[in-house]
């Protein structure tokens, strides 16, 4: 049992990664919501993106040009349309104003309130119990979130027919199936107990939008940008552009073709600013999507890691931590033949995965971050970690490069300084009373945990409880070697056989420099850049990298793979009601 990696093969000819007088940092992400609006573009159409300007000055007018608008379905019958034209929209008392839903039960809580209307709303909202609670949404959003689907599935996205628009169906409705699970019935309902049921079905509604995937993820991706563009100081040296491409975008057009330079993304990243006297080439390329260790998603990342190359900028992503925490010999077979062809890859040195995320606000309430619109307490133990808004992993290594230039240049050397302050950080109150103050990290690594992160050669993002800082553990690509770029070009050469074929019963070499840093207070030493002056060239004869083999050689491993796809696919069990939610406790745990 094995499985056959397909990295697809370049056979355009490279940019060469030199440095240009302005650093250049791109992010790819699903800016728009395409995939919220079921839109999706390959190919010359992907590849015909431009690269949109953005700085701390004009953040909300990009915004707007973005015309970013999310249909959320809440129930079967109730979705509801969230219009976002600038960074505050996100916000609940903007929501609270903008969205009907809560205009309509504001409006019920007011005649609750009043002699005149308490009557006729008070009937109105006791014929709504006994509603069943809602389901919770889906766990992932497709703008973000890569989905463990094969190659070929990948593939054969590319024009299916786009959806419907989502009907918002009837309010009176939604508000039966938000207000209902809430009421108690009772022979002479009382205006203060109606009131507080409705402030309760308020407060769910609220959490309802902000924590709806795909809400949460666009909320994410601009905070993020937000987050970049107020601590990089953009000018004649300093750029920061967007490229609107979702994760189902992105996942559809490299596994399109074997001929990576027949895609979307080489067009968009390779030949576009080559050919635009006002763009210049990439110094770097954040890709605000999550991948996980699942096989499909090492051939992507190959692909991906060959267009980077030849790019001469290093493309940056997140990867999901949990899995991180086995040691890689203990992980499945088909994982290790994935993911060790994929450290095999010459190109890879062009690859870097981050884990894991960090706080980007404070969960909104009374004692944390107050609205105006209503007494709201965004956080719940119920909900958790997944109740908070976090950061993509990225942008750490993509601001501490960003830094890095500003201080040094175009010699400039990874690795001295890997530390960014004023990270948000919660004080969480335990059932007990006690108050336990969270790192900013949605995990804790140790300084042994980061060294088994290493070991799959991710970067990972180390904090202290309490602490409003994150540190870089080291800037390692999935090569095992420092993260190249126009600082330190790596010449890229065809492997000698595929890497796939051999069994990979031992975990790889920990990433240079992914340890150290966890515990230490001093700034690292600067990394080794001694393949600095090495040509960035890529071979020809690129299809004697293990990245020839055809899709259909993913057929390999067969039903083993459709069982680890289906593995990694399940959704958990549901927990009950009263639960704290699972990784909440795991935090709290690792804190002890």
């Amino acid at each position: 049992m094995k499985y056959e990696v397909s990295f697809g093969r370049l056979g355009g000819a490279p940019r060469p990664a030199a440095a240009g007088q302005k650093f250049r940092l791109a992010l790819l992400g699903d800016f728009s919501g395409r995939a919220n609006a079921g839109m999706l573009e390959t190919g010359a159409a992907l590849a015909a993106r431009k690269p949109i300007k953005v700085d701390v000055d004009n953040l909300d007018d990009v915004l707007a040009r973005m015309k970013l608008s999310l249909a959320l379905p809440l129930a079967e019958d109730g979705t509801v349309t969230v219009e976002i034209g600038a960074i505050d929209d996100f916000h609940p008392d903007q929501l609270a104003e903008n969205v009907s839903l809560f205009e309509e039960l504001r409006t019920l809580r007011r005649n609750l309130g009043s002699k005149a209307g308490f009557d006729r709303a008070a009937k109105q909202v006791m014929a709504w119990g006994g509603k069943a609670a809602l389901p919770r949404p889906p766990r992932r959003s497709r703008g973000a979130a890569v989905a463990t689907s094969r190659l070929s599935d990948f593939a054969r996205l590319v024009g299916r027919p786009a959806p419907g628009a989502a009907e918002e169906g009837s309010a009176d409705a939604l508000l039966a199936r938000l207000v209902g699970p809430y009421i108690v019935p009772a022979r002479d309902p009382r205006q203060d107990a109606l009131i507080a049921q409705v402030d309760a079905a308020l407060s769910d509604a609220m959490r309802r939008v902000l924590h709806h995937p795909d809400f949460q993820t666009a909320e994410a991706i601009w905070r993020g940008v937000e987050f970049l563009v107020r601590r990089i100081e953009t000018g004649a040296r300093m750029e920061i552009v967007l490229y609107d491409v979702s994760a189902e975008e992105l996942a559809a057009d490299v596994a399109a073709t074997d001929a990576l330079e027949d895609t979307g993304l080489y067009g968009m990243l390779v030949e576009q600013p080559a050919l635009d006297a006002h763009q210049g080439p990439l110094s770097a390329v954040i890709g605000l999507y999550d991948f996980e260790l699942a096989p499909p998603h090492a051939d992507l990342l190959g692909r991906i890691a060959q267009i980077a190359a030849a790019a001469g900028a290093p493309f940056v992503a997140g990867i999901g931590p949990d899995p991180l925490g086995i040691p890689m010999h203990e992980q499945h077979p088909l994982i290790r033949d994935a993911f060790g062809a994929l450290q095999e890859l010459s190109a890879a040195a062009y690859l870097g995965l981050a884990a894991p995320r960090f706080l980007l606000r404070l969960p909104y309430g009374k004692k944390s971050d107050p609205i105006d619109a209503f007494a709201f307490e965004e956080f719940t133990r119920q909900e958790g970690l997944g109740g908070m808004l976090w950061g993509h992993p990225a942008l750490i290594p993509g601001l501490l490069l960003a830094e890095t230039f500003a201080q040094q240049g175009a010699k400039m050397k990874l690795g001295t300084v890997m530390g960014v302050g004023d990270i948000a950080y919660y004080t969480y109150a335990t059932p007990d009373g006690e108050h336990v103050a969270l790192p900013c990290t949605a995990r804790l690594y140790t300084e042994r945990q980061a060294v088994q992160v290493g070991q799959y050669r991710v970067m990972p993002l180390v904090s202290l409880r309490g602490r409003p800082q994150v540190r870089l553990a080291g800037f390692s690509s999935m090569a095992g070697t420092p993260l190249a770029g126009f600082w330190a070009p790596v010449k890229i050469a065809p492997a000698a056989a595929p890497a796939a074929a051999a069994p990979a019963a031992a975990p790889p070499a920990a990433a240079p420099a992914a340890a150290p840093a966890v515990a230490a207070e001093e700034e690292p030493e600067a990394q080794d850049a001694a393949t600095e002056d090495a040509a960035p060239v890529v071979d020809e004869a690129a299809a004697e990298e293990p990245s020839a083999a055809a899709p259909a050689a993913e057929a390999d491993g067969g039903d083993d793979l459709d069982a680890l796809l289906a593995s990694l696919n399940e959704a958990p069990a549901p927990a009950d009601a009263d639960a704290t939610e699972p990784d909440l406790d795991a935090l709290l745990a690792s804190l002890n």
